[in-house]
């Protein structure tokens, strides 16, 4: 299957899904700056039934790392999501304030119409029980890369002690290129990744 990914730090945004006339807010934008963080879709407007069913039907039978960002404090969330299930991560935790105790305090401070859903990366193929701990890894590398404020645990899920075959390996470093890795370590040069983290990219 073809890797969807964008190419993040680069100078072009990434495919926006638009979900009114403005293209995106100077706010949406300047938090993306601050992160250095380039979405691959936002949904904005959360509250329409209309944006509901397009991110439905846009995620359908995908995987991967979505975020979630509070347009008003800045706070965001990382999170990951196995095949077919980005919708009920975004229903779970905007819809019905589950899932995570931060984001349901401001859900409730805010309302929904601050908050944006963000797919921030596909993951290259189906997700079963095999290579969900590859998904994991995937997830730890941005948590532990960006620091998102929402979340608790800084590593996902256990894939600790989990055997990752030579080709897993192969293709968690062709998505980490050392191109990126570069560029990534750069603007993140007091943080680090675990070491078991560090060690499947390499």
């Amino acid at each position: 299957m073809e890797n969807t990914c964008p190419k993040w730090l680069d100078d072009e945004m990434g495919t926006f899904l638009m979900t009114s006339n403005l293209i995106i807010s100077p706010k949406l934008k300047s938090l993306f700056d601050e992160y250095k963080i380039k979405p691959y879709l936002v949904f904005s407007e959360l509250y329409k039934e209309s944006v509901k069913e397009n991110l439905r039907a846009e995620t359908r039978k995908k995987a991967g790392i979505y975020g979630i960002l509070n347009l008003t404090t800045g706070n965001f969330y990382i999170g990951s999501a196995v095949t077919n299930r980005f919708y009920s991560r975004f229903y779970k935790h905007l819809i019905r304030g589950l899932g995570n105790k931060n984001i349901a305090i401001d859900l409730e401070k805010y309302g929904i119409e601050s908050f944006v859903f963000v797919i921030l990366e596909y993951f290259p193929e189906s997700v079963t029980k095999r290579n969900n701990p590859d998904l994991m890894v995937l997830e730890t590398y941005w948590i532990q890369t960006y620091k998102p404020t929402y979340n608790i645990l800084l590593e996902a899920g256990n894939f600790l002690g989990y055997t990752h075959s030579e080709e897993v390996k192969q293709k968690i470093r062709d998505i980490y290129s050392d191109e990126k890795r570069k560029r990534v370590s750069l603007i993140n040069k007091n943080k680090t990744l675990s070491d078991s983290v560090k060690a499947l990219i390499r």
